[in-house]
């Protein structure tokens, strides 16, 4: 396997990332098993019926630095899609009320983000290989198209298409990198998708449908875009929380065929009636050993993660009324691989770091129907 092999490998998973990672700031799935609960208890009040994000809490008690635990992750399989586990670790400064959500039924809105991914490379004995992706930008079109009530409260059913996916030109990469990027990314223009979202921000029901100029490969990426909508929205606290207030979100993230286990800490910066703004700390683990999904492999080619583990930090703002709103996070991941062939193994290792910035955006100007494109 050749190291120009290994960089079209790395645009591959580059390309899943994004798909799949969304924001990493704003945490989506599985809850944490009682067993990976934090061990220290903070004091009565924090311990709260918001464990599972729209269900009563499970027994463990809350910790004020919890850690992903690798030994405790699943590798086999993808974890059920569950709401997150979410425990207040400090309810914030007086005046305390609780967060929710409350969209408008029938605004269409649009969502900008932007991903810029640069990946140190080594692979066996070789030099490593640095690369920097250009900038991969998206416009998601969302609305809320029905709003209804249940036991935990509200919930809205909202839809989404992807309406321009760009390849920006603030890098100068080689023309067969930007041909693949560009090539990959057109199958993600026209994508559609409905989800229902509770007034606490978990999502449920999510289901993609591709657009007619979707890839085979991009097509079978349809799990980790469900996955995705999941991040858009922040889970919330269910207890009343003011500035200063920190919560934790757990979570087990499938990604490629194999598991990561996200910690997402939220620390309350900001408070106005609509909306509020919080930094964010990432920490992320993977359990050892895991195989990777072939189908987003090249062919003939299987590989095997042996480890990963990462950080991340940076600002959200949770707009409460409104469908869309912003985020900008960078997150910095280690990962070693063995990546099998015909001719031998070749172990990998790389070091990610990933821009995201998503925001508010208007909607597509009228003109030929989007596509995938290079842009400056």
């Amino acid at each position: 396997m050749k190291l120009s092999r290994a960089t079209h490998l790395l645009t591959i998973c580059a390309l899943g990332l994004f798909v799949a990672c969304g924001s990493p700031s704003e945490a989506p799935q599985s809850p944490q098993s009682p067993q990976q609960a934090p061990a220290s208890t903070p004091n009565a009040d924090t311990q709260s019926a918001s464990a599972n994000a729209d269900s009563p809490a499970p027994s463990a008690s809350p910790a004020s630095t919890p850690k992903p635990d690798a030994q405790n992750a699943t590798a086999a399989t993808a974890p059920a899609q569950t709401a997150p586990t979410v425990r207040v670790l400090d309810p914030g400064k007086a005046p305390r009320r609780a967060l929710r959500y409350a969209f408008k039924v029938g605004a269409p809105e649009w969502l900008e983000m932007d991903m810029k991914v640069t990946v140190d490379m080594a692979m066996d004995e070789k030099p490593s290989a640095h690369v920097t992706m250009p900038t991969m930008r998206m416009l998601i079109k969302s609305e809320a198209k029905e709003k209804t009530a249940n036991a935990n409260g509200s919930v809205t059913r909202v839809a989404f298409e992807v309406e321009r996916a760009d390849i920006l030109n603030d890098v100068q990469v080689p023309s067969e990198m930007r041909e693949q990027l560009t090539k990959q990314f057109a199958g993600i223009v026209g994508l559609r998708g409905r989800a229902t979202i509770s007034a606490r921000g978990v999502a449920s029901d999510v289901d993609f449908e591709p657009g007619s100029n979707a890839s085979e490969s991009l097509s079978q990426m349809l799990e980790n875009m469900r996955d995705s909508i999941r991040k858009i929205y922040a889970p919330l606290p269910e207890e009343d929380v003011g500035v200063g207030a920190r919560w934790v979100v757990t979570t087990q993230l499938p990604v490629a065929g194999a598991t990561w286990q996200n910690t997402t800490n939220y620390e309350l910066t900001e408070l106005s009636t609509n909306a509020v703004s919080a930094n964010v700390n990432i920490e992320m683990l993977a359990p050892p050993n895991q195989p990777i999904d072939g189908k987003r492999l090249p062919p003939g080619t299987t590989a095997t993660l042996d480890s990963m583990s990462g950080k991340g930090q940076g600002k959200v703002t949770i707009a409460l009324t409104r469908l869309v709103g912003g985020a900008t996070i960078q997150t910095a991941t280690d990962m070693a691989m063995t990546v099998h062939t015909q001719n031998g193994d070749n172990h990998v290792t790389t070091h990610n770091v990933i821009d995201f910035v998503s925001r508010p955006a208007k909607g597509p100007s009228k003109g030929p129907s989007a596509k995938a494109r290079t842009t400056k």
